[in-house]
């Protein structure tokens, strides 16, 4: 086992009423405990007087993984020629402002007190790639939404009428084999409507291939969130 001390901090923790209380924190093993201890021995101390010592932030919708961003890092090449960043002797080297590299995406996160972040909308086709590239991040955790409202199966499924529990066993499938923690249904409909030519659609407006409407595909009908 291992004792970390991180000495003389700012505390700020609303839930346990703790706002910028000067205090010791102490962890043991990756948890915080209240009190080591008498004679408990300390590994390593870092003393971090003068700074805010806080839960780390989480991000529950950023765009950090997938085709999109490869997508976007690709046609903004000089976004990441015009902002590259030198390898030090702690940090890997990265690139990209409005684009930023995996490596620049985790360096930056963690420097603003961040400690997860949740990329809210993968395709399930794009799994694989989308988890190799949340892997290559660094410094955080890092999760998926799968992006189901306007996936062919799910749309065919509701153009046959399937039934309620084959609906609800294909999006558990999916979640499983994407290894994603939620759904996502944004704009239901509408990405397939465009692709047949359909620049506008209402919520009980039919598509124009598979003839659903979007409040077919919204929560009410198929057990789909919207967000």
């Amino acid at each position: 086992m291992t004792l970390l001390k991180l000495a003389g901090g700012s505390i700020v923790d609303p839930i346990n009423g703790h706002d910028r209380v000067t205090r010791d924190l102490y962890v043991r093993d990756g948890r915080i405990v209240a009190d080591p201890g008498p004679g408990a021995r300390i590994d390593r101390v870092i003393d971090v007087s003068g700074r805010i010592v806080m839960p780390g932030g989480i991000d529950a919708h950023s765009h950090l993984a997938g085709g999109k961003v490869g997508l976007a890092r690709t046609i903004m090449a000089d976004d990441h020629r015009e902002h590259a960043e030198a390898r030090t002797s702690l940090l890997r080297s990265g690139s990209g402002v409005a684009t930023p590299s995996t490596f620049t995406t985790g360096y930056r996160y963690a420097r603003m007190g961040y400690t997860a972040a949740f990329e809210p909308a993968m395709l399930p086709t794009n799994a694989r790639h989308a988890h190799a590239e949340l892997g290559d991040v660094p410094m955080i955790d890092k999760g998926c939404y799968a992006l189901l409202g306007n996936d062919d199966i799910l749309l065919d499924m509701l153009a046959s009428d399937a039934s309620r529990s084959a609906i609800a066993d294909y999006v558990a499938w999916t979640l499983e084999a994407s290894q994603s923690l939620a759904i996502k249904c944004v704009n239901p409909g509408g990405i397939s409507a465009f692709k047949f030519n359909e620049r506008a659609i209402g919520f009980d407006q039919p598509t124009p291939h598979y003839g659903v409407t979007p409040r077919t595909i919204a929560p009410s009908g198929n057990l789909v969130s919207n967000s």
